[in-house]
């Protein structure tokens, strides 16, 4: 595909998932908007609604010290709630949420759905996408709210 590449981080013992993406022809009625999240490292959010549903990626702070934390959580709320403007149609909220254990906690409260934890062998676990040494955390994450929608 033109203008997409993959990369390959050398010299590495971690496993990487690959993460397609496609570029979209724009169709009729589809809206697209970004929000600059509050954050000190430019963080945002990005909503496509395409067929009454609504698909936001995310880039969340990073950093463990209490700004980037308070940045964090605020930015947390904000995407707990991005359901509401989703007119009760299915949404999608993928990215890098740089959360730790219990963070998003804000997400499950509103009705968001971790979709590592919907399939059977699959335990809700910190170190299911990045691990070095003893250092293990789950950053990438994809949670799932069905709206008025039954989700499968």
């Amino acid at each position: 595909m033109r203008g997409w590449s993959l990369h390959k981080r050398g010299r590495t013992e971690t496993v990487y998932y690959v993460v397609i993406a496609s570029k979209l022809v724009k169709q009729t009625g589809e809206r697209a908007r970004s929000k600059l999240l509050e954050s000190d490292q430019g963080r945002h959010s990005l909503t496509l609604t395409r067929q009454g549903m609504h698909f936001i990626t995310v880039h969340a702070e990073s950093g463990g010290n209490a700004a980037q934390t308070e940045h964090r959580a605020s930015q947390l709320q904000y995407l707990a709630r991005a359901h509401e403007s989703a007119n009760g149609g299915a949404c999608f909220l993928a990215g890098d949420f740089n959360l730790r254990q219990g963070e998003d906690q804000v997400l499950l409260n509103e009705g968001w759905r971790d979709s590592a934890c919907q399939f059977v062998d699959v335990e809700r676990s910190d170190d299911w996408t990045w691990a070095r040494g003893e250092s293990r955390a789950r950053y990438d994450r994809v949670y799932t709210h069905a709206g008025v929608a039954k989700l499968a």
